[in-house]
């Protein structure tokens, strides 16, 4: 305990500094605007942030990139609840009964509910990953070689849950991943690997240039095909926060769907669109007025958004603690800190606590700041609603072409942006999956590099991997996590013929 307090008080001064603080606050706001913004969301705002994070302490940039993950989660339920319009697949259960509340004329009440128990379920889902990763930490010494390939090749696994239509096509796209992240400098051997002759993918290829291109300038071209149309929002709609009374009649709803959060988001590639769902059938179950869920429910508003909210820490302990990156915006923050040169994993909390326990205090201050700026910065994000889209999709394109530029300073990473925003364009139209790709190319080096560290320490043995008990239990679970998604999907599609 003595040391864990220390290691708080060692990140404080990062955080709690007038320059942590107002980033934390600022990455809500920001947040909160995406997450207002049909077709911005969580992970497209923690793309285009990202350029901005590299001259920052890796606590700072992480903790901006946490705070607008934080603040986008109660975003999205602006447009779903005024305009029955949901900016991420997250926020679909919330228009069900989150519009009805507002032509009824409770718009404010269901914003406060949205914000008030979308706070409760965050908070508790930090507190719940303190508790879990910081004992997962402490494994760090007994991780080498073999345990960090099985702790990728878990990750890896989670390939198999991103799985929306073709099977095939998910893994070939993960290949396509792998593909990528053997291009550069070989450590071992110090040869050059499909570099092209380009001196700048020496360094292997440039990962926020891909990112911003694949997922960024890919949204651009799939809107910009279909423009966002949609009822501008009228009247006042101020929030007003829920009573005591209603917040007890709701503690049921917010306490499983706050539980539902955190352990969807540990599970790899389910992520906050599972896990508002499964919230939402629960609290629909448990409740005793069932009846009224899509007319106008309370729980009906309170069970998806809690579980929004305790997603996102749950979703950073497989990060943090295994460098499995479970969602897109874990991916974002993990290549956050792999531009750094800081690798997340086991070793993190003794190389660099620091950025452990500061991301947990900026979680947590996240959080209150979320509720302050709900009252403040609603009526500019109801405004945001209504932006013309052809300006915010050429703002966005600027926002991506500037960072791309500045990643290092060099038009080659401009041309990769665009190049993969092609790629990522095809692949959406066809049907390949862009978060299969982006994990594969994150746990593509690791793979590679403690398979063959491994391989090197111990003469070529490959039963190292299974005779080494951390490393035999996660090769194990990785060909559960691989399987049973495919045989449940198989299973489904059996069962629609």
């Amino acid at each position: 305990m003595e040391q864990i307090l220390e290691r708080f008080a060692a990140s404080a001064p990062y955080i709690l500094s007038p320059t942590g603080v107002l980033l934390v606050v600022s990455g809500v706001a920001f947040g909160i605007l995406a997450g207002a913004i049909p077709g911005i969301g969580s992970a497209l705002m923690m793309t285009m942030i990202l350029p901005f994070t590299f001259s920052m302490h890796p606590a700072l940039g992480l903790s901006l990139l946490a705070a607008v993950w934080t603040g986008s989660q109660y975003g999205s339920s602006i447009p779903a609840i005024l305009i029955n319009t949901p900016a991420a697949a997250s926020s679909v259960p919330t228009t069900l009964d989150g519009y009805a509340l507002h032509l009824q004329g409770k718009s404010g009440k269901a914003l406060g509910i949205s914000l008030i128990t979308g706070f409760i379920g965050g908070l508790a889902s930090v507190i719940v990953l303190m508790i879990v990763v910081i004992p997962l930490g402490e494994w760090a010494l007994v991780f080498g070689p073999p345990e960090y390939f099985a702790v990728a090749l878990f990750g890896l696994a989670a390939v198999s849950s991103l799985v929306e239509g073709s099977t095939l096509k998910a893994l070939i796209s993960a290949v396509f991943g792998l593909a990528l992240s053997t291009i550069g400098l070989d450590l071992f051997t110090g040869s050059h690997r499909m570099t092209l002759g380009i001196s700048r993918l020496a360094d292997g290829i440039p990962l926020v240039p891909v990112i911003m291109g694949l997922f960024a300038l890919s949204e651009v071209a799939i809107q910009a095909e279909q423009l966002l149309q949609h009822d501008h929002v009228r009247g006042s709609s101020r929030l007003d926060l829920p009573t005591w009374g209603e917040l007890r009649s709701l503690w049921k709803a917010t306490a499983i769907s706050t539980l539902i959060g955190i352990v969807v988001g540990v599970m790899p590639g389910a992520g906050s669109s599972v896990a508002s769902f499964v919230a939402y059938n629960e609290a629909r179950r448990i409740s005793k007025n069932p009846e009224l869920f899509g007319k106008g429910s309370l729980e009906g508003v309170a069970a998806p958004e809690t579980a929004n909210n305790a997603v996102v820490a749950g979703d950073l302990a497989p990060m943090l603690a295994l460098a499995i990156p479970g969602s897109l915006p874990c991916t974002v923050m993990m290549s956050a800190l792999l531009v750094n040169g800081v690798w997340p994993g086991p070793m993190l909390f003794s190389r660099s606590p620091e950025i452990v326990y500061g991301l947990f205090l900026a979680l947590i201050l996240a959080n209150f700041a979320m509720v302050g700026l709900g009252f403040l910065i609603q009526p500019i994000a109801i405004r945001m609603v209504n932006v013309r889209q052809p300006y915010l999709l050429a703002g966005i394109v600027t926002i991506v072409v500037t960072g791309a530029y500045t990643y290092d300073n060099s038009l080659v990473d401009v041309f990769v942006a665009l190049i993969f925003g092609v790629i990522g364009y095809g692949m959406r139209k066809t049907g390949f999956s862009l978060a299969a790709a982006m994990l594969a190319l994150v746990l593509g080096s690791i793979v590679e590099v403690s398979l063959r560290r491994g391989l090197a320490l111990y003469d070529g043995d490959f039963t190292v991997f299974l005779t080494r008990p951390i490393s035999l239990t996660l090769i194990v679970l990785a060909l559960v996590t691989f399987v049973v998604p495919l045989m449940q999907l198989r299973h489904a599609r059996s069962e629609v013929d």
